[in-house]
């Protein structure tokens, strides 16, 4: 169905996927943002499609996208399935949403537009103050229009469309759950500086808001493996060495301040 479907109903040069587990409203009073112009709401302007994948049993509401998948489980395998189904690379730049994430849809459109004119490999949108976010070059500076640096989260990652077929590739060479691990990793196996940008900004609720629950012990494995048996092979096979220090990689993430306004 989807292959041919998308092409009469996904028309725009960006692609946002978001799998999605609860009402498109619930954290919107956390952030000066009016529903109606919510980043998810079909019937704005926008420079970007939307494909949700319901997870679960909650529906997305009607209005909120525009194509619905149903593929269970977390958003990275949810990636990978859904990369069998269409041809993500047909979208210049793809983002990788967490559905609690606030902003208005101009804002996203914003991310878009910079993005192409600065031709950047890979992005994501800066934390406003009061977000979950346990990396500080992440969280939004003033008078400050982006910053490059060797980690952006996997809550929120825009790839281009080269860089999005790479990050399938290593997704694709182990039974990933999570997606713990992948930021570590993203700037080193890319072998690029991805931006923060801090023109904008958008808003992520804290765990305790979401409530949203896995396996913590499975998750560490997960990234222990990827970090220390899966990434360095992969590496070897691309006659290239691992130089970031994984063990402590809190004390390798850098910030590049590239342009103030």
């Amino acid at each position: 169905m989807e292959e041919n479907h998308r092409r009469e109903i996904l028309m725009r040069d960006n692609l946002v996927i978001v799998p999605v587990g609860s009402s498109i409203g619930r954290f919107i009073d956390k952030y000066d943002v009016k529903l109606e112009d919510h980043w998810r709401q079909t019937a704005n302007e926008r420079n970007y499609d939307i494909i949700a994948v319901q997870y679960g049993n909650y529906e997305p509401e009607k209005g909120t996208y525009d194509q619905l998948f149903k593929i269970e489980g977390f958003k990275w395998p949810i990636l990978k399935k859904l990369n069998q189904m269409i041809d993500l690379t047909e979208w210049e730049y793809i983002g990788i949403y967490d559905d609690d994430v606030v902003l208005d849809y101009k804002t996203m459109n914003r991310s878009f537009e910079f993005a192409k004119d600065k031709n950047l490999k890979a992005f994501q949108i800066s934390l406003a103050i009061g977000s979950e976010s346990q990396w500080p070059v992440t969280r939004n500076i003033k008078n400050t229009n982006y910053t490059h640096t060797n980690f952006i989260e996997i809550m929120c990652p825009v790839f281009n469309r080269t860089n999005l077929e790479k990050i399938m590739k290593l997704i694709n060479s182990y039974d990933v759950y999570t997606g713990w691990g992948v930021d570590y990793v993203l700037s080193e196996y890319l072998d690029i500086e991805p931006a923060v940008l801090h023109f904008i900004q958008m808003y992520h609720p804290s765990r305790p808001e979401t409530g949203s629950e896995y396996d913590k012990y499975k998750a560490f494995v997960e990234m222990d493996d990827l970090l220390f048996n899966v990434y360095p092979k992969i590496m070897k096979e691309m006659y290239r060495e691992v130089k970031v220090n994984y063990t402590n990689f809190k004390d390798e993430v850098k910030q590049i301040i590239f342009e103030t306004n």
